[in-house]
């Protein structure tokens, strides 16, 4: 039951510096999957593996250099167990630089 406060604890803390990032107009798709990513513990490579995708493509997303395609969206929000639409609300098409 502990662990179970404690998820709940980490969530809602997410949460909050999700929304207070939002408010301040600072919140990027890579910035949400960086600190979803962290808070699962995952590293780069292996959230890559999980979404079989490349490790520097991780990096590109983090670093907001590249935006996930639709289904590589879907892909991470599963990897990274949230909802699809937490991910594609912070999702600013740039067709220039989609996967």
């Amino acid at each position: 039951m502990f662990k179970c406060r404690h998820r709940f604890h980490d969530i809602l803390i997410v949460s909050i510096i999700f929304f207070k990032k939002e408010v301040n107009g600072m919140n990027s798709i890579g910035q949400t999957i960086k600190m979803y990513r962290k808070m699962l513990n995952l590293t780069q490579e292996e959230l890559a593996q999980k979404v079989r995708v490349g490790t520097h493509t991780i990096e590109k997303y983090e670093s907001g250099e590249q935006i996930p395609s639709n289904q590589t969206l879907l892909k991470l929000s599963t990897a990274l167990d949230i909802p699809a639409s937490e991910l594609a609300k912070t999702n600013h098409v740039n067709s220039a630089t989609t996967n």
